[in-house]
């Protein structure tokens, strides 16, 4: 299972198709091991093989992906309300799941105003420089908190937080205001609005971002926007967790 779990890690955003020879590479498997696993996976449909030699990510992975908590019925419900927020805004919107420190994406919906986004349905991004991480960031309790803040923060852009101490400065501002705000912290041109929703089963936390090119109105009065999605989601959401505890 780690072998296998060590090949399909190898996949990512800028490695979606991969020769034998880079899954060895970038698993760190022996170029007969990883032709053994390999062929597994195929069998499987864990992994596809492309006319070209290359592999990708198979379907089975897909279909088992769906079926989790997080991304299957969360998805499915807020899907309508964050389309109609992309609709009327013309922005970007993205939601996401807290996992393992990092934020997960479940879905991005691009706007007619769209700016250009490294986040993708599946890939995951720090908590520190993006918008529903940060959201996500401070609903945990200050341990926790510290905790991540003391790991080493990547610096994307000249505007990335990377000190603890400003990094929690403003985890307790999003606490007292309700919402989050980047400002080019991960990409160059994009500023962001976020908010957290209901959590999910397992308690793991939701946000909703709202990505811009530039802040036309104030941070406030798009949250307050974002707000009336979060509420309707949230009203959705309410029987499905009411009958999660019940059946527990």
């Amino acid at each position: 299972m780690s072998r296998a779990r060590a090949l399909l890690s190898a996949f990512d955003e800028d490695h979606r198709q991969l020769t034998l020879t880079e899954l060895s590479e970038r698993s760190g498997l022996a170029l007969s091991t990883c032709h053994r696993v390999v062929g597994e996976l195929c069998e499987s449909s864990w992994l596809c093989r492309s006319p070209d030699g290359t592999y990708r990510i198979g379907h089975a992975l897909f279909e088992l992906g769906v079926h989790t908590p997080a991304y299957g019925e969360v998805r499915r419900l807020a899907l309508p309300f964050l389309s109609e927020l992309s609709f009327e805004t013309g922005e970007n919107v993205q939601l996401g799941v807290l996992d393992h420190d990092e934020v997960l994406y479940l879905e991005r919906l691009v706007g007619r105003r769209s700016v250009p986004l490294v986040s993708f349905p599946g890939t995951r991004l720090p908590l520190h420089c993006t918008g529903v991480g940060k959201a996500m960031l401070a609903t945990l309790p200050d341990e926790h908190v510290r905790r991540v803040l003391s790991r080493p923060l990547q610096r994307f852009t000249s505007h990335t937080i990377t000190a603890p101490g400003a990094l929690m400065r403003e985890v307790r501002a999003i606490r007292e205001r309700g919402y989050a705000f980047t400002r080019e912290e991960m990409s160059l041109g994009a500023f962001s609005v976020a908010m957290t929703l209901r959590a999910t089963d397992d308690g793991a936390p939701l946000a909703v971002g709202v990505t811009v090119r530039r802040i036309s109105r104030t941070p406030a009065a798009t949250a307050d926007r974002l707000r009336r999605t979060i509420d309707l989601i949230d009203a959705t959401l309410a029987p499905v967790g009411d009958r999660a505890t019940r059946e527990r």
